[in-house]
């Protein structure tokens, strides 16, 4: 399971298409959250599908592994939404740069 930052258009009709994301995009993104951007949530370019990038939360296939199941049952109580999600989309806000938010473990 991934969670990352990809670029996009609105449609006319509303719907959103993924665009591919240049290098030079990218870093340019990344120099203006520097100051907040933690290394554990560290964003790697996938080569794969719209060249996005994204923080790998690990393996999300196997229902039958507890982790997964409490995910799958309680997303918003999973570790995965506390030490990843949810501080991931705080860092996206431009207020989680101050330093007086906390970000992550509330």
């Amino acid at each position: 399971m991934h969670v990352g930052v990809v670029r996009y258009m609105k449609e006319v009709e509303g719907r959103y298409t993924v665009l591919p994301t240049a290098e030079s995009e990218f870093v340019s993104w990344l120099e203006s959250h520097a100051a907040c951007w933690p290394e554990e949530l560290q964003l790697i370019r996938r080569n794969w599908g719209p060249l996005w990038y994204s923080v790998d939360c690990g393996r999300f296939d196997n229902p039958e592994r507890y982790g997964t199941y409490v995910t799958m049952a309680n997303f918003e109580r999973s570790q995965i939404f506390r030490h990843v999600f949810r501080p991931f989309i705080k860092l996206l806000n431009a207020a989680s740069c101050n330093p007086a938010i906390p970000i992550a473990n509330e």
